[in-house]
């Protein structure tokens, strides 16, 4: 039986002549839908070489400057909390050495108290957290200028190396969870970087958790008698970064770079973690004054331990209170301080580790393609800009109504600023932090034997239960009254030449007194 052979989708005999022709017709016939095919796929996945080009040459262009600037900040946050992890380690050293303060009254001129062991452990694991992650950072950074080689288009940036791993397993070893998971790990993606109307409202739920988070500080700062420039510097931030956040949730998603709205977020918490604190320990350091030569003098006359060698009875009482107040705020000696300390530089960690993220991943450029409704949209700007004007009216009448509750009594150095809803003639209203009076060197003989009684003074500061501090000097003070009781955060108690021969059995309730 002779032999035949298929040429051209058609059996033809061994013996019969082919065409050469007709044999590479048929070759090419064979092969052709594969390698079309091949070149459909290479063209699908492939972009253009000037397209290419042209978004590098872009891409190296903008890059530089964010991760300098980002390296910039990142240093700033690590220098900043290694100083908070020295002051919570060693807060009288610490402080003294800032403010030049260490042959003063044997280093316990500022009276610096440790916190409790549980306290103070919470506080040095958190900062020692919050350092490694800023020094972590830094290195993310250097490591950014490296060649990036991918091959994931630019939806499959983010988490390359989950993605990677689902998308490169078959689909026959796939199981039930891998599926699960990549899911789990898309919706992730689409919540991070908003590329979904369920992360634009993700978005939005976000910069309101930062406001609340922003409010609640500034809360803790007007109840704390902070100075009131350094009150309207905070709220200045947070008003601004309410009205950043009204316009950003007011665009069109689809004209909004995610590293922008990254960036602008993160400035905000850079200045409440980090510049506001700066700001605050710079005021501290402008503020104090210390007469040093008379303190010298003192030294060389009186013996040592009599009321004129103490520093801190020479230095002005008042502003010296109100630095103690200002350093106290930066320590962690309480459960809510360590909240407060720990969470705003650790957030604000994790926010610079996203946008080197972001750096070091082109998907940022790409515009959303998804719409949100224009309603929703001006709904969520009007919502921030009444959060900015609440803050703007709370601060106004916080610092006005205590301003006004506080004026009869010149005695108080320091007052919480509070929204006080003011009742005609009342002495009782006043939320004082800190009662400081007296005079260190009588002028007449009569000021020495019958000085100025303020027993009733101190019942009015201490009817709201505010009050912290107490220090009198060549006043006349017998008896405590009982209205002192309602003080549970009195700390710092200072009586000099005030005739008071005993305390009252009441006053071991006072389990929160750090000096007598």
């Amino acid at each position: 039986m002779p032999g035949k052979v298929f040429v051209g989708g058609k059996v033809q005999p061994l013996g019969r002549s082919i065409d050469s022709k007709q044999l590479r017709l048929a070759t090419s016939t064979q092969a052709s839908p594969r390698h079309d095919e091949n070149n459909s796929f290479r063209r699908r996945s492939r972009p253009s070489s000037s397209s290419l080009s042209s978004f590098t040459l872009a891409l190296q262009h903008v890059r530089p400057a964010p991760r300098v600037l980002v390296f910039v900040v990142g240093t700033t946050c690590l220098l900043w909390t290694l100083l908070l992890l020295q002051l919570t380690i060693a807060p009288n050293y610490t402080v003294n050495w800032v403010m030049k303060t260490e042959s003063f009254d044997g280093g316990s001129f500022w009276l610096l108290v440790d916190p409790s062991p549980t306290v103070l452990a919470l506080g040095i694991l958190g900062l020692w957290i919050v350092a490694v992650g800023f020094l972590s950072l830094l290195m993310r950074i250097v490591k950014l200028g490296e060649p990036i080689k991918t091959k994931e288009s630019d939806g499959d940036n983010f988490l390359r190396p989950e993605i990677r791993i689902f998308r490169k397993s078959s689909a026959h070893d796939e199981s039930i969870w891998r599926r699960r998971a990549a899911s789990t790990v898309q919706l992730a993606k689409e919540i991070a970087d908003g590329g979904s109307l369920l992360g634009y409202f993700a978005k939005v739920c976000i910069k309101l958790g930062d406001f609340l988070a922003d409010f609640a500080l500034l809360y803790l700062n007007l109840e704390a008698g902070s100075p009131v420039a350094l009150v309207l510097v905070f709220s200045a931030i947070t008003v601004s970064s309410a009205l950043s956040s009204a316009v950003l949730v007011s665009l069109p998603p689809e004209k909004t770079s995610l590293l922008i709205d990254t960036l602008l977020d993160t400035l905000f918490d850079f200045l409440i973690a980090i510049a506001y604190p700066w700001l605050a320990l710079t005021y501290c350091f402008s503020t104090f004054s210390f007469e040093y030569k008379l303190l010298e003098i003192n030294l060389d006359i009186y013996p040592a331990g009599w009321f004129e060698t103490v520093a801190s009875v020479i230095a002005d009482p008042v502003k010296t209170s109100i630095i103690r107040r200002i350093l106290k705020s930066l320590r962690i000696v309480s459960v809510l301080d360590f909240f407060a300390r720990v969470g705003v530089n650790l957030f604000l960690c994790v926010r610079l580790h996203y946008i080197v993220s972001l750096l070091h991943d082109p998907s940022w450029r790409k515009k959303h393609p998804f719409k949100v409704n224009a309603k929703h949209r001006y709904f969520a700007g009007a919502l921030f800009v009444c959060l900015a004007a609440v803050v703007v009216v709370f601060v106004e009448e916080s610092i006005r109504t205590s301003t006004l509750a506080c004026k009869p009594h010149s005695e108080c150095a320091v007052n919480a600023w509070r929204w006080t809803y003011l009742q005609s003639d009342s002495l009782t209203q006043c939320p004082c932090l800190t009662l400081i009076d007296g005079v260190k060197t009588p002028k007449t003989y009569a000021a020495w034997i019958l000085p100025k009684d303020l027993t009733a003074k101190v019942a009015q500061l201490a009817a709201t239960g505010d009050l912290q501090t107490i220090q009198l000097t060549n006043r006349f003070l017998p008896v405590l009254p009982s209205e002192l009781r309602r003080c549970k955060q009195l700390k710092h108690v200072s009586l000099i030449y005030t005739h008071m021969m005993e305390l009252p059995d009441w006053f071991k309730e006072f389990t929160k007194l750090e000096y007598l």
